[in-house]
Parts: structure tokens; C-alpha cells; sequence
């Protein structure tokens, strides 16, 4: 996932100031730290207001994830649920005690705790549904954030279009070709506002909802193996059943179906 927001951000950039230098513009006039105060500072604030500091600080924690390689392997998942199974079937639930320290999947094993404990199998679903749903509610606090970002943003940079005209304005009958650098910094501020809300915060948001997407998919995907253990099922029947929440064209590269090719 890493890859694609890195090389995405790199486009973005490319295009924007590829198609400046293009038109004959000089680049270094962006330069203008009162309209990248505005936007970063202003956008930040906006932000927070409508939500809390904690939220904010965390969602900005984030944007190193966005750029890392955030990775739900499946693949693994279903194979280490097949030795589970297995070992389950053949010494019963009790005998998974001894993979509950090595086990480093935090939903995984807070699973198969519930069921060496012998806790009923609806309330062990229940209760990692449950903290499968806290998990999802944090990047989703995360999104709505860079959402609000994005939106704020724009609107700040006309608001700093506005506070340089009006500057414009006040020296009015000056010399003209300083007025005409004071009317394009102006509309620096709604530069950045719209840059940085539609390659910057807007995508990160999309980012954070499909890392949520996935995580969410990867736990219904555990949730569902450790209840099949704790059920009883056969260890190749469940298998099959895991294989499902795999999209068709991922199906191939998992380990139980090169298995089953060789």
C-alpha cells in the first residue's frame, strides 16, 4: 500500500509544478510562508476545533503508515488458523494455550483465548466483533479528520486571496508592476488551498478508509476462523470457507491452493 501513496504524492507534485514550469512560471514564487501558514496552521486549527486535540495529534501519527507498508496478509492468517484447526481437532481447544504467547496477531489471539477459556461461541464472536469495531472507529476518526482538512483548506486559501487583495487595495496608485506582484501573491494561499486539500489531505483520507476497509475484512476473516475452531469444524472445510473472503483473482497465490495444484 506504501508504494502507491508515495508514487501518487510524487505525481501529484510533478504534474502541478511540471505544468507550471511548462506555462513559464518560476516555481521559487510559490514560496510565500504567510499563505503556507495560513493553509497548514489555519487548516489544522479548523480541524480540531471540530473534533479534539487527541483525535488531531493521532490522525497526524498516521501519515507514516500511509507512506509505510501497511499489509494485511491473508494468506498467512488462514494458514496459521489451518494449524490451529488442526491442533484443536486432534488435542482439543486446551492444547492452543501453548501458542497464545507466540502468537503475535493481536485480534488472532485475543480469539483463541476465548475459546481455551471455554467462553459460548456467540459471546466470543460478540466480543471480537467488538473489538474489531473499535479498531475500524479509530481510522475512521483518522479519515474524517484529513476529510475535514481537505474541506477547510480551499476555503482558507480564498480567505488569504481575500486578506491580499485587500492589501492590494490599500496601495492602490503605487507603482503598477508592484501591484501585480502583490495581486499574484495574493492568489498563492488559494493555491495551496486547493494543492494541498485535493493531493495531499483528500487522498490521505481515501488512504486511511482502505487500510480501514482491509483491517476490517482481515478481522472478519479471523473472526470467522477462530469461531470455526471453536465449533468444532473440520480443518479443510473451514479452510474452504476462509479461502471465500479472499477476492478471486488473490485465491491462486494463497498456500493451501498451491497445495492443492502441486
Amino acid at each position: 500500500m506504501g508504494k502507491g501513496t508515495m508514487i501518487g504524492v510524487l505525481l501529484a507534485f510533478a504534474g502541478v509544478f511540471g505544468c507550471m514550469i511548462l506555462e513559464g512560471g518560476d516555481p521559487a514564487a510559490l514560496i510565500a510562508p504567510p499563505a503556507l501558514l495560513l493553509i497548514i496552521v489555519g487548516s489544522f486549527g479548523t480541524a480540531t476545533a471540530g473534533t479534539s486535540l487527541d483525535i488531531a495529534l493521532d490522525a497526524l501519527k498516521t501519515i507514516g503508515k500511509l507512506f509505510g507498508n501497511v499489509e494485511y496478509d491473508a494468506g498467512e492468517a488462514i494458514g496459521k488458523i489451518g494449524e490451529y484447526a488442526e491442533m484443536a481437532r486432534k488435542d482439543g481447544a486446551l492444547a492452543l494455550e501453548t501458542k497464545l504467547k507466540t502468537e503475535d496477531n493481536e485480534m488472532l489471539q485475543r480469539g483463541l483465548q476465548l475459546v481455551v477459556d471455554g467462553t459460548p461461541l456467540e459471546e466470543a464472536k460478540l466480543v471480537m466483533l467488538m473489538e474489531a469495531k473499535a479498531h475500524k472507529n479509530v481510522w475512521k476518526k483518522r479519515a474524517d479528520f484529513f476529510n475535514k482538512l481537505g474541506g477547510y483548506a480551499p476555503t482558507l486559501g480564498v480567505l488569504g486571496t481575500v486578506l491580499g487583495l485587500i492589501n492590494v487595495l490599500a496601495q492602490l496608485g503605487g507603482d503598477i508592476a508592484e501591484l501585480g506582484h502583490l495581486i499574484a501573491a495574493a492568489f498563492i494561499a488559494t493555491f495551496f488551498g486547493v494543492f494541498f486539500a485535493n493531493a495531499l489531505f483528500l487522498p490521505f483520507a481515501a488512504k486511511i478508509t482502505a487500510i480501514m476497509d482491509a483491517e476490517w475484512e482481515y478481522n472478519m476473516l479471523i473472526i470467522e476462523g477462530v469461531c470455526g475452531i471453536g465449533a468444532g469444524k473440520s480443518p479443510r472445510t473451514l479452510l474452504e470457507l476462509l479461502v471465500a473472503y479472499v477476492p478471486p483473482g488473490e485465491r491462486e497465490n494463497l498456500p493451501i491452493k498451491k497445495r492443492e495444484a502441486a
